[in-house]
This record gives C-alpha cells, sequence and structure tokens, in this order.
C-alpha cells in the first residue's frame, strides 16, 4: 500500500464518520468500527513509507 492510497483509505473514512455522526444512535454504534479501523491502521502504517505519521494526524 502507498501512503496515497493510504491517504484515500483516511479521507473514505473520514466521509463515513461525517455521514453516520448525524444519525441518532451514532455515539453508540461507532466505538465498535472505530476501534476496528484504529486496530487496521496500527496493523498497516509500519509497512507504508510516512504511514506512521499519517495516521497519528488522522487519530489525534
Amino acid at each position: 500500500m502507498s501512503l496515497r492510497l493510504f491517504q484515500m483509505y483516511f479521507q473514505y473514512l473520514q466521509n463515513w464518520l461525517y455521514h453516520l455522526q448525524n444519525l441518532p444512535e451514532a455515539s453508540r454504534t461507532l466505538k465498535n468500527p472505530l476501534e476496528e479501523e484504529w486496530s487496521f491502521t496500527k496493523k498497516i502504517c509500519p509497512h507504508i513509507i510516512g504511514g506512521e505519521a499519517e495516521a497519528g494526524k488522522r487519530f489525534r
């Protein structure tokens, strides 16, 4: 995976969260998917040059 593809993944994730946060049940249902995305990010970012920095910017 390239850094550009990783950035596109984060853009998709940001858009997905933006749309979900408008749902009334969002605060209850978002915790598990966010934890899963963070887990995926932690696994993949060491294999991408600049990935850890990008993850740090996005998951602050």
